[in-house]
Formats: C-alpha cells, sequence, structure tokens
C-alpha cells in the first residue's frame, strides 16, 4: 500500500449531511407555507368578491324604483350608505340609456384607470359580470386586487340600468401578511430550534466518529490490537463491534498468509532453481547444435535463436528478433509458400532444402526443418531448424566426381597406350614417306605431322590425368615462377592486343611448392585467361598476403596410397583455419566471364565451354593444387 499523504477534503461528511438536512427541511417547510399562505391567499380573495358581488345583487332590487322613476335623491342616499364600507373605492349608477346617473370614487383610482373605466362603463349586460382591474404588486400584495362588479338592474323582465362597483382587497391582504410574517417568523425559529437539536447529535456522533476513524487509521497502518469502545446501545455500538470483529479476523488471515507466503517463497525458490538448471541445460544444448534454431510465434515472428544463427545465417541476431521470419533471412521466398505458414496451418513437420548462391559465386545448400509447438491442442509457435548441407552436398559431389575420375582414369590410361602405339608407328611411317615422296607433297605431310604432334599431347595429358605425378615440394620464388610461365606462353598469343598487369606483393619472398607441377597451373590458366578475351584485353595476375578471418575448406579427389587406378580415389578434406597466413594468387581478364550455371562443373573431367578444347586442364589444375593444400 502506498505511502502517499492524501489531501484532507474540504468538507466533512458530517457537515455535508447536516447542511443537506437544513436545506431539505428548509425546503420542505418553505414549500409547504408558501403553497398554504398562497391556497388561504387565494381562498380569501375568492370569499371577498362573493362577498361584494352578494352586496351589489342586495343592493340592485332596492334601486330598482329609483332608476324607474330617476329620483337622483334616492340614488344618493343609496350611494351614501356605501361609504361605510372601506373596501369599495368606486361606485356608479347607470340608466338604461347607461348614462352616469351618480357616481362616488377616489380621483386617485379614476385617474390610474380611467381608460379601463370608459371601457367597461359603456358595456351593456344583462347578467352580472365580475372581474379584475390590473395586477397586484408585491409578495403579499399588499395594495391589494381591484375587482369591479357590473350587476344589471331589472324589473319585470325589464331593463333599468345597472350599478358599477370596484373593490379593493389592500385591507385584507394586508392582515393577511401580518399573519403570513408571523407564521414565517414561527418557522425560523422552528427551523433554528431544529438546527440546535441537530449540532448537539452531530457533536455526540462527531465524537464517536472520531474515535473510530483514529481506530480505522492504525489498522490501516497495520496496528489491529487497538480495539474499538463504543457504548450507545444502538447500531453505532454493533458498528464499532463489527470492527473489532473484522481486526481479529484480519489478524487470523494475515497469520495465515504469512505462514502460506513463508512456505511458497520456498517453492518459488526450488522452482526457479529447477527451471534456471533446466534453462542452462537447453541453452547448452541449443548452443551446441550444429544447426541454427529460430522460434516464432503464430505471426511469423522471431522471438529466439541460438549461438549458431549468426555464423549459420550470416545475419545478427539482434536485427532478427522481433521481425517476420521472411523479412529476416528469406526476404526472396513467396509469403504463401512458407514451410513455416504450412507447419502451422496443418501441424504438421515440414522440410526443404534451399539452393543458393553466396556473394563470392560459391553454392550454398540449407535444409530446413520445420517443428510445430503445440499447447493445449493447438500450434502457438514453431521452431526451424536451419542445417549448412553444403559441406555434405560438396562431399557427395566429390565422391561422384572421384567415382567418375577413378573410371575415366583407368580408360584414359588403357586408351593413352593403345593411341600412343598408333601414333608412334604412324609417325615413323610419316617421317619414311616425307623422304620418299616428291617435295611438293611436304607440305601435306608436315600438316599430318602436327596433327600427330596434338594427338601426342592430348594423350600426355590423359596420362597426367590418369598418373599424376608425385609432388616434390620445395621453396620457389613464386613471382619468378609467375613471369617465366607467362613468357613462355607469349608465343601461342593469338594475333590480338593482349595487355599483361602483374600486381606483385613485395612481401611475398619464397613459398613451398612443387615448381613443374605449379608451372602447368599457371600456364593453363594464363592461356584459359588469354583465351577468354574476344579480341583485345586485360590479363592480371595478383599476389596478396592474407590472415583469414574464417574457416576455408574445400574437398580433393586424390589417388590412392597405391597409387593404382584399380582403387578407388580418395576423399580429402583440405582446411584452411581461420587466422592462418595464406598467399591468394588472383588471374582476372576482361573477357566474358563464366555463366553462373557453368561455374559449379568447370573442374569436372572433360568439362569444357572451348570448341578444341579437352577439358582437363582446369580439373588438372585444381588437383594440383588441392595437392599443395590449397585451394
Amino acid at each position: 500500500m502506498g505511502n502517499a499523504k492524501k489531501s484532507k477534503p474540504l468538507l466533512s461528511l458530517r457537515f455535508k449531511t447536516i447542511i443537506t438536512l437544513i436545506i431539505v427541511h428548509s425546503i420542505l417547510i418553505s414549500s409547504l407555507i408558501f403553497y398554504t399562505f398562497a391556497h388561504f391567499h387565494h381562498m380569501v380573495e375568492d370569499l371577498t368578491r362573493d362577498h361584494y358581488a352578494l352586496i351589489s345583487s342586495s343592493f340592485a332590487p332596492l334601486l330598482a324604483e329609483a332608476l324607474q322613476n330617476e329620483d337622483l335623491e334616492s340614488i344618493r342616499k343609496y350611494l351614501s350608505r356605501l361609504k361605510d364600507n372601506p373596501g369599495i373605492i368606486y361606485a356608479a349608477i347607470f340608466n338604461s340609456k347607461n348614462e352616469i346617473l351618480d357616481k362616488r370614487s377616489y380621483s386617485e383610482f379614476e385617474k390610474h384607470f380611467k381608460h379601463i373605466l370608459a371601457e367597461r362603463e359603456n358595456e351593456i349586460s344583462s347578467a352580472s359580470v365580475s372581474r379584475e382591474i390590473g395586477h397586484a404588486s408585491g409578495f403579499f400584495h399588499r395594495e391589494g386586487h381591484n375587482f369591479d362588479f357590473s350587476i344589471p338592474v331589472v324589473r319585470d323582465q325589464r331593463y333599468l340600468g345597472k350599478i358599477y362597483l370596484v373593490v379593493n382587497t389592500a385591507d385584507i391582504n394586508q392582515r393577511l401578511a401580518r399573519e403570513s410574517i408571523q407564521g414565517i417568523k414561527i418557522i425560523v425559529g422552528a427551523i433554528l430550534a431544529g438546527m440546535l437539536v441537530i449540532a448537539l447529535i452531530d457533536r455526540r456522533l462527531k465524537k464517536i466518529l472520531t474515535h473510530l476513524i483514529a481506530v480505522t487509521r492504525n489498522m490501516a497502518q497495520g496496528d489491529l490490537t487497538e480495539k474499538v469502545h463504543i457504548s450507545t446501545g444502538d447500531e453505532i455500538e454493533t458498528l464499532g463491534d463489527s470492527f473489532n470483529i473484522m481486526a481479529e479476523a484480519i489478524q487470523e488471515r494475515e497469520r495465515i498468509i504469512e505462514e502460506h507466503e513463508h512456505h511458497l517463497e520456498e517453492m518459488v525458490k526450488e522452482r526457479t532453481l529447477e527451471l534456471a538448471e533446466e534453462r542452462d541445460k537447453l541453452q547448452a544444448i541449443l548452443d551446441h547444435v550444429p544447426s541454427a534454431i529460430v522460434m516464432v510465434d503464430r505471426q511469423l515472428i522471431i522471438r529466439m535463436v541460438n549461438s549458431k544463427f549468426e555464423s549459420t545465417v550470416n545475419q545478427p541476431a539482434n536485427d532478427c528478433l522481433g521481425k517476420h521470419c521472411c523479412e529476416a533471412f528469406c526476404p526472396c521466398l513467396d509469403p504463401q509458400a512458407c514451410q513455416v505458414r504450412e507447419c502451422l496451418e496443418d501441424g504438421e513437420i515440414k522440410t526443404h532444402i534451399n539452393h543458393s548462391m553466396s556473394d563470392s559465386h560459391a553454392e550454398q545448400h540449407m535444409e530446413h526443418l520445420v517443428v510445430p509447438l503445440w499447447r493445449e491442442g493447438k500450434t502457438y509457435g514453431a521452431l526451424e531448424i536451419i542445417t549448412d548441407i553444403t559441406e555434405k552436398y560438396e562431399m557427395q559431389r566429390q565422391l561422384i566426381r572421384a567415382e567418375k575420375l577413378s573410371t575415366t582414369g583407368e580408360f584414359a590410361s588403357f586408351m593413352a597406350h593403345e593411341i600412343r602405339n598408333s601414333i608412334t608407328s604412324i609417325k615413323m611411317i610419316l617421317q619414311l614417306l616425307r623422304e620418299r615422296v616428291q617435295e611438293t607433297m611436304h607440305k601435306d605431310i608436315a600438316v599430318a605431322q602436327d596433327s600427330i604432334s596434338r594427338m601426342e599431347r592430348l594423350v600426355t595429358d590423359l596420362l597426367n590425368f590418369a598418373r599424376p605425378a608425385e609432388i616434390k615440394m620445395t621453396h620457389q620464388n613464386i613471382h619468378q615462377l609467375i613471369e617465366e610461365s607467362v613468357q613462355l606462353t607469349h608465343y601461342q598469343f593469338p594475333q590480338k592486343p593482349i595487355k599483361v598487369q602483374l600486381d606483385f606483393d613485395p612481401n611475398i619472398s619464397t613459398v613451398l611448392i612443387d615448381r613443374d607441377s605449379m608451372e602447368k597451373v599457371f600456364i593453363n590458366l594464363f592461356l584459359n585467361a588469354v583465351q577468354a578475351i574476344p579480341e583485345s584485353g586485360t590479363v592480371k595476375i595478383t599476389t596478396s598476403r592474407h590472415i583469414l578471418d574464417k574457416n576455408l575448406y574445400d574437398y580433393a579427389s586424390l589417388p590412392s596410397a597405391e597409387n593404382e587406378l584399380s582403387f578407388p580415389a580418395l576423399i580429402r578434406k583440405i582446411v584452411l583455419k581461420k587466422d592462418q597466413p595464406v598467399v591468394l594468387i588472383e588471374i582476372s581478364d576482361t573477357g566474358e566471364g563464366i555463366p553462373r550455371e557453368c561455374i559449379s562443373k568447370i573442374f569436372d573431367p572433360f568439362f569444357t565451354m572451348k570448341t578444341n578444347g579437352t577439358g582437363l586442364g582446369l580439373s588438372l589444375a585444381k588437383r594440383i593444387v588441392n595437392a599443395h593444400s590449397g585451394i
């Protein structure tokens, strides 16, 4: 629980309750008083109107004879009798022609309501009419209401005239106002008395609630030993007892929780230790598996990779975590054809092999094995195991090549011996013919002898391929050997301008090699470069010394130890280790280059892209370099 101090409320609940009770109490009583006074006020006004209407109706028969005889003296006497009634402020008698015979009025009233009086005095009605003139002002209508009464005087169904009276209720309204004010004083006194009683009750409640709040605050701070002591004999005392019972229950539960918490902590420690051990075991297994392991979720997002991931996929692990697997290391793959997606959908193990070409134009073969991960009968992810089987592929290819070499070597050796014997006989016959025939035939015989010479070179290549010479390693100046090889091949250049650039590393002095074998390699590679240039161009030979930043390997097909063609050829893995110093010799040309689909076949025996080539040059060159433990 936080220790943040809460701001004290501006108004306490007790104060809000008291104010609310007082306001509600005052509103209810005030509404009742207002309704009572208003109802009583209207009732008195209605009674007043009925009273004066009765007076007017009683007065009308008495005036009938005076109006019929137009006895003005009698009419004045009747009007003078109304003087004793203070409520009548205007009185007028009209004959049948609606002409005023006599009137009695207050000049102020007649001045203020002159137009209304003129309008209503001109009205002729056979029925009594009573209406209010103007509107009373003020809350208690102290100035009173003004009501007019028009009472027709009729005898024997003959209209003789009318009595017109205006009555003011100021006297009655003022008495009502005094009574109302007195009642309001009584009500205000009652409200104040009620507030005093509420204040006394509040003082008692405040003391009890203050004690209750103090105890509950101590409980909130962890002190459950203090008890609530309230003796009121009502629900508040019951509330205090409930707090005491609650505190005892909390103490008991805290004791039980502490026991469980201690037990759980011990279990968590043991389980955490077990999980850590299992995690370390699993991590050790994953890190020592010679394959990249990738875990993806249902959305194909990479969640985990092992330590072999970077070296296998050539991608930084941190750059791939949290990314889509296709985006991370399969950008060229169609997402709809993704094996991982299919594995997550059907829950079956998927496998496929991906063939690609590295930036250095080396083949790469990756085997992808996708295993679904299950939870509660549903796949929640998958493990993709990526294994680099390039070495395995190369081994299989070299085994096939070794079998071919073994079979081809036997055949080549047999054919070379047979052809060499025949060539020797043909060569001797051509020499004898040259001595016997005419001089004009010498040119044709020379052409035949050149063809025989080419066949002899082919036979020599076949024998060298079938039975390679033994390697004898000595320290040689590699730069001098390259220059001599270039000089030996100059006479074979066709009639086209070829520029040769030599870029040698001065830090390289001597290298342990077989001079004759490596001379054949340089001559073969240099001639291939020259022949690859269609018209004119440049051949560049570069040497440099390097420290390897990674392991390099190759497979060499070498003859058996017995050096007999009847025995299968051996496959030897050649490894150049990381941080090992090596000499790199590069021969490049400005020709059209080798098609990508042919790169993997250039070292196969008898594979050639030239019309007059044997297809043995590069195969022999690779065999010689491999025999030097080179690549």
